[in-house]
């Protein structure tokens, strides 16, 4: 049943009369002279047998068809050749096959060809029905599938009302992290599916990482009935072109309940004691109803079902898609298989109840998988790496697909796909193909008969990266991308004379370990206090301080050197400055007093951030004049602004702009993470409740601020960085600023206009900034985190 036969028939015949189909020898055996008799040999490859009369002499190249591993929204083309060991030849008159393979095909021709097209991850197999003129033939096909890495879901098993229109948003994801994604068109091959673009033309462009929304897909149901098409999306990736095929499928439907997937599929669960979680989503077609109880009945009814069901919701609006349960399924071991129905009882005896399949099935173990062979040095890692897994599961695990993300990486062999319980084994070759010492990453996607398993894969240069700041544990991949440039550290504008003193931080981003052979002073450096080892190593993302000190003795351009070898690398460290005799400090008010700020602490204030103004001076004793070109601060608690005149008058006193002084900008308050919460999820009382703990440790004591206030400075000829510090002191007060939290108008007849007013007192020390909203407009998810918390 589906095994491929070879069978060899000789045959000698006479001259040149051949009465069968063959491959001729005649000319490899012509040099040998023989003129009486020809050796002719027939290599003729045979498939499963066929039905019907003269099935058995219909031949199908390949015997059996097995697509590559395929993603959810791409599709594969394969050519099947139908052949005959009759007399007569072959045509074919039709074909039927169903999803996700489809079938292309002209009548009277001896191929079709075969489009897997997979809407949903897992494995697909087929039969595909052969009508030819020699008899009916069944031609097997599968195909694996995995969730597509652009993050693309298809528009599949929803319900649509008769007459009702259904948008979707498509959204995009680049899942490289070198190359830029070009939208290049987006087009459908219905009728019933029309696509409204973004308006812009640049919103079509992906960056590294980027996910946003290219287009929005209506579904038009004119007719009750399945609607089946696609969206096809062309795209550029880097230097090459990449097709997406979005199926669409939905069903329009006349007066009634309906489920939005009839099939929950669990999956197949390694880990016992794991709680799988599907929600049951139903749709309302007709007039409005209600559930009268949902319950599990399981295909076995040995033991108690390992299924539990949650009511959510028994109200059904017409013409809304209402989430109405969830089930859930706990991985036991007593259940290795688990499959049933989900029945949605309805009031109306007109309305026949809503039945939903469930399946699920437990086994486990796990996949341990030699790590070893996932990392390449790109400097000089060129050889193949065996990838080896160790199954840890009670049944054999038969490798079916691998699929790797990354083109740098490639599958240069494979070896045997099955792996017995308990035993390791090789399963394929991996190969990094660039030339250059890259250090990018990828996944190698492995589907099993059991589960799919995702193994990153990483190719690293072996470099470290030195900065003046600590790099923060996210930030290492961006790191190990600056480890490419030259160190240079530029300090910036420098007093003469100072002894500078700063600490330089050594960062290995790379996954393994690499080790310093020795840190040398060069040239104008000392070592401060400790000084570094002479020999260390740096675990994968481990971090060294070196502290170093430079004596700034004399004015102009200065650097010092220090020198740094790995076992990868020689690194001269470049540390670069412009001595200037002189120096610049902060003056706040002219007279250094502490700036005193309001902040809101009680509930009603939450969208008016308190902050502070006063003038800005800097003294400056340089023997020069310096234009400030940028100011930034590294506490965002603290602003500035530049004034219209910023020149640093020499050896004065000269107001550069204003300072501003937020004293709970980003630290707690909902006024500074609003935004950032809003583009996730809706505020909730627990952000409410770390505010007002925020805000009542702030009234306890003085709030210190320390900042340092980078200027960019120039002088005749270039630019220069100088850092400033600044420190500020603020006194938060309790503002309880309305005398009155309810207006009441009492009674009065219909139609007489009444007043009331809104008493506002300020006991702080400064201006308080006031803001008067009405309940409309205030942003909605503030509306509901308040009304929760105040019983507004």
């Amino acid at each position: 049943g589906g095994s491929t036969h070879y069978i060899i028939t000789y045959y000698c015949l006479g001259f040149s009369f051949l009465p069968v189909p063959c491959i001729s020898w005649g000319e490899m055996l012509a040099p040998l002279s023989y003129s009486v008799q020809v050796l002719l040999v027939l290599l003729t490859l045979i498939g499963p047998r066929c039905h019907g009369k003269g099935g058995d002499k219909i031949s199908f190249l390949p015997g059996k068809l097995s697509f590559q591993l395929t993603e959810v929204c791409k599709t594969r083309r394969e050519v099947v050749t139908i052949g005959s060991q009759g007399e007569t030849g072959v045509e074919i008159q039709n074909i039927v096959s169903a999803p996700p393979f489809h079938v292309e095909f002209v009548y009277g021709s001896t191929g079709f060809g075969v489009v897997f097209s997979p809407k949903e991850e897992g494995r697909s197999v087929g039969v595909i029905t052969v009508e030819t003129s020699q008899g009916v033939r069944e031609y097997h096909v599968e195909g694996e599938s995995v969730a597509s890495q652009y993050r693309v879901d298809p528009l599949v098993a929803n319900i649509i009302p008769a007459g009702a229109t259904f948008r979707k948003v498509v959204t995009i994801f680049n899942p490289h992290h070198d190359k830029r994604i070009n939208i290049i068109n987006c087009t459908t091959d219905s009728l019933f599916i029309l696509l409204n673009h973004t308006q812009h033309a640049h919103h079509w462009t992906l960056s590294p990482f980027q996910q946003q929304p290219i287009f929005t897909a209506s579904i038009l149901p004119i007719f009750h009935g399945t609607l089946e098409g696609s969206i096809t999306v062309s795209m550029e990736v880097g230097s090459e072109i990449d097709t997406l095929h979005i199926p669409v499928d939905y069903t329009s439907a006349e007066s009634g309940v309906f489920a939005t997937r009839k099939l929950i599929s669990f999956g197949t669960i390694t880990t016992l004691g794991t709680v799988v979680e599907r929600r049951i989503s139903l749709i309302n077609t007709g007039q409005h109803t209600t559930i009268t109880d949902i319950q599990i009945v399981p295909d076995s009814i040995e033991g108690d079902p390992p299924i539990e069901v949650t009511i959510l919701d028994k109200v059904l609006p017409p013409n809304q898609v209402v989430t109405v349960a969830v089930i859930r399924f706990k991985a036991d071991i007593s259940a290795e298989y688990v499959s049933g129905h989900v029945w949605v009882t309805l009031p109306d005896e007109n309305l026949p109840d809503v039945n939903i399949r469930y399946e699920g099935r437990v086994i486990p173990g796990w996949l341990g998988v030699d790590t070893q062979a996932t990392l390449f040095l790109s400097s000089t890692d060129k050889e193949v790496k065996w990838l080896s897994i160790t199954n840890n599961f009670k049944v054999p695990v038969e490798v079916r697909q691998a699929l790797v993300s990354n083109s740098y990486f490639q599958i240069h062999a494979k070896a045997s796909p099955t792996i017995p319980p308990g035993s390791t084994a090789k399963v394929l070759a991996l190969k990094y193909t660039s030339k250059q010492p890259l250090f990018v990453s990828g996944n190698l996607t492995l589907v099993t008969n059991i589960t799919t398993m995702t193994v990153p894969l990483q190719a690293y240069h072996g470099r470290v990266s030195i900065t003046t700041e600590p790099i923060k544990h996210d930030a290492t991949h961006h790191a190990a991308l600056q480890a490419f440039n030259p160190p240079v550290i530029n300090l910036g504008l420098l007093s003469v004379p100072q002894e500078k003193r700063l600490t330089l931080h050594i960062t290995n981003p790379n996954p393994t370990p690499i080790s310093i052979a020795s840190i040398e002073e060069g040239k104008g450096l000392r070592f401060g206090s400790p000084a570094p080892a002479a020999k260390t190593t740096l675990k994968a993302q481990e971090a060294k301080q070196i502290p170093i000190k430079i004596d700034i003795l004399e004015e102009g351009e200065g650097a010092a050197y220090l020198s740094i070898k790995t076992q990868h690398q020689d690194i001269e460290v470049k540390v670069v400055y412009k001595g200037m005799v002189g120096d610049a400090t902060f003056v706040l008010h002219n007279t250094e007093v502490p700036i005193t700020a309001e902040a809101p602490l009680n509930i009603e204030n939450v969208l008016m951030a308190s902050r502070s103004e006063a003038p800005v001076f800097i003294n400056s004793t340089y023997d020069q004049p310096l234009v400030i070109q940028n100011v930034t601060s590294d506490d965002q608690r603290i602003q500035m602004w530049l004034s219209s005149t910023h020149v640093l008058v020499p050896s004065a006193v000269t107001e550069v702009g204003r300072i501003v002084v937020v004293p709970d900008a980003g630290n707690g308050s909902i006024a500074s993470r609003r935004k950032s919460h809003l583009r996730r999820k809706t505020l909730c009382i627990d952000d409410i409740e770390q505010y007002k703990a925020v805000q009542a440790a702030n009234s306890e004591a003085d709030m210190q601020l320390n900042a340092v206030v980078s200027l960019v400075v120039t002088d005749e000829t270039q630019q220069y960085k100088k850092s400033l510090p600044l420190h500020i002191t603020t006194h938060p007060r309790r503002a309880q600023i309305l005398a009155s939290n309810t207006i009441d108008y009492g009674r009065y007849p219909i139609g007489k206009p009444v007043e009331r007013s809104i008493t506002i007192s300020n006991p702080s020390n400064s201006d308080l900034h006031i803001q008067l909203l009405r309940w409309a407009d205030v942003p909605t998810p503030l509306v509901h985190a308040l009304s929760s918390t105040l019983n507004i």
